[in-house]
């Protein structure tokens, strides 16, 4: 008789809905699986260093999005080993496919009954990576994940080679406040809160597919705006 793998130690679960949690925690009740309910984030190293006997972090993303990508990494990366499992539908797609690739265990899909979920513990804990076929195939490298315009694909291109938004715009051929517009709409996109997370989130989608260089990046500028810009060079250093 195979062990139980329900037996190695209780499930640390963040999620910010409180509510979600309880439900969540009497629906593993029945299966007599223990779990270790958190609804913020910066408690989760925290718990897992003082404790050795968890078997597995199921994670609401939302709960570490303002540290990006580091903080999924560092939580991947536990010095425990412990499988990471995160609910669908709380992390950009890019990232849940980039996840996958570096180590996550599993993705539990929005749709699930609460009920089932010992059951796709005992899937992870036996060491299979569980998540929907197309999130498991590599990435088609002609495709972009993030599904940036154009324009926004060559201001973070840029931005990520380390240009200003003065210089941005003047090679775009727009002004500061378009620049800084598609910095914010490419951030959210990306799952992004600020500047460095957005470049640093495009430099990751980069090793997916395939890396630019800036003068490729450079969609049709607008000729009118530039030649404003040059007129007016003073409106270049408000960055």
């Amino acid at each position: 008789m195979r062990d139980d793998p329900m037996t190695r130690g209780k499930i640390l679960v963040a999620h910010k809905n409180r509510i979600f949690l309880d439900a969540l925690t009497a629906a593993c009740a029945q299966s007599r699986l223990e779990v270790a309910p958190l609804d913020t984030g910066e408690a989760i190293l925290s718990t897992l260093a003082d404790t050795d006997d968890f078997a597995a972090i199921i994670l609401d993303y939302h709960l570490i999005e303002e540290g990006g990508i580091s903080a999924l990494e560092s939580l991947i990366e536990n010095p425990a080993g412990l499988p990471v499992l995160i609910f669908g539908g709380t992390i950009p797609d890019w990232l849940l496919r980039l996840a996958l690739n570096n180590g996550l265990m599993g993705v539990i899909p929005e749709n699930m009954r609460l009920s089932a979920l010992p059951s796709l513990l005992d899937v992870v804990l036996s060491g299979v990576v569980y998540a929907a076929p197309h999130w498991l195939r590599e990435a088609d490298k002609s495709e972009r994940a993030t599904r940036l315009s154009p324009r926004e694909d060559a201001a973070v291109c840029r931005a990520s080679a380390g240009q200003t938004n003065a210089q941005i715009a003047i090679a775009l051929g727009c002004n500061l406040a378009t620049v800084k517009g598609l910095m914010r709409s490419a951030g959210r996109k990306l799952g992004a809160v600020s500047r460095v997370q957005t470049c640093v989130a495009y430099a990751k989608i980069a090793e997916i597919a395939g890396p630019r260089s800036v003068s490729s990046a450079d969609p049709t500028p607008l000729p009118g705006a530039a030649r404003h810009l040059r007129e007016n060079p003073s409106e270049t250093q408000r960055v």
